[in-house]
């Protein structure tokens, strides 16, 4: 016949849990974030195995409990102190940050200012320059041919108004001529202006190249106007009443005043173009200063995430921490419970 037990089963006490349960979760709490020191590691090894015999806790358990507020009080300082080294390398950095952006803002407004001083500059010199070639284009070259037709006449007027209509030729060529030597030197003056007012407002060395001399292609023409004009004196009349010798001699002309102007033309191109040369490289060195600029900013700013994402971190350790020296003194209030049920329960199971 079963025995009638002590107490009703709803009201019977649970069976206690097994040897050193309350001990080995204390360790490994502490232990998931590095908060065991040797002296308390020792503390439960005793509690543990003090538990195990049957042993009153309370002494060991309250030693436990002053380690673990010296070692959480330990920990809280190390932390702070960790804390406030980061948030004033925070503030340092913010400062210099702040301080960086401020100037790489001026230097890019600075070189968009220049940049459109420039431009405005750039549109003077290219209707200027346009206006210098529309001068000796071969167009207007040809043009100056007609007129030399025209003013010589028809084919029987020709052998003799021929030399004079080539003469006014050459003066008007020459005056071309001369008048884009002028322009050339107001180009160059315009240009010398205008970077000596660059760089005053934004200290940028520029340098204007002097414009060709145009004086060899005179010269050339000069000698050019003695060659053909022996060719076109009365002398030579027998030979300009011939058509063929007349459309020769035309042809040999406008192929050397063709050649000459367009040698002149392609010396005058690229100086206009070398002038803008050295502006270039100067204001890709300027982008690529700002530009180093920049990085150097956003280096500066990644440390600076990186610095908060590191402060968070500390932060998130500390909130651990304390949780988890929270629940080990639950723990050690657990132990203390466990062992003053002990008795009972064990009676119990013997009845």
């Amino acid at each position: 016949m079963l025995e009638k037990p002590l107490v009703p089963s709803s009201e019977a006490p649970s069976w206690p849990q097994p040897p050193g349960c309350p001990a080995d979760e204390l360790a490994r709490v502490l232990g998931e974030h590095d908060l065991l020191d040797d002296d308390s590691a020792a503390l439960i090894a005793l509690l543990r195995r003090r538990r195990e015999a049957g042993e009153p806790l309370h002494a060991e358990a309250r030693l436990l409990a002053q380690c673990l507020g010296t070692l959480q009080e330990r920990h809280r300082t190390h932390a702070a102190a960790q804390l406030r080294e980061l948030r004033e390398l925070q503030e340092r950095s913010a400062v210099r940050l702040q301080v960086l952006q401020q100037r790489v803002n001026q230097e890019a407004q600075r070189l968009q200012d220049c940049c459109a001083r420039l431009d405005a500059l750039r549109a003077v010199h290219a209707r200027m320059a346009q206006e210098l070639l529309a001068g000796l284009h071969v167009q207007t070259l040809h043009a100056e041919l007609r007129r030399m037709r025209e003013e010589s006449g028809n084919a029987w007027q020709r052998p003799l108004r021929l030399g004079r209509a080539f003469v006014a030729l050459c003066e008007r060529l020459q005056l071309r001529l001369a008048q884009a030597q002028r322009r050339c030197d107001e180009i160059h003056a315009v240009m010398v202006a205008g970077h000596a007012e660059v760089c005053d407002a934004f200290a940028l060395q520029l340098q204007a190249e002097a414009p060709p001399p145009l004086q060899p292609f005179m010269d050339e023409l000069t000698v050019l106007e003695g060659a053909y004009a022996r060719q076109m004196t009365v002398g030579k009349v027998l030979h300009l009443v011939r058509p063929s010798f007349q459309t020769r001699l035309l042809r040999q002309l406008q192929s050397r005043l063709v050649r000459l102007f367009a040698g002149a033309t392609t010396e005058l191109e690229r100086w206009s173009h070398a002038l803008w040369t050295p502006v270039q490289a100067r204001l890709e060195q300027s982008r690529e200063r700002l530009q180093h600029r920049f990085d150097g900013v956003q280096r500066v700013q990644l440390a600076a995430d990186d610095l908060q994402q590191r402060i968070g971190e500390l932060e998130a350790l500390e909130l651990l921490e304390l949780e988890s020296f929270s629940h080990a003194r639950r723990l050690l209030a657990r132990l203390e419970t466990d062992q003053g049920d002990d008795s009972p329960v064990l009676q119990a199971r013997a009845a």
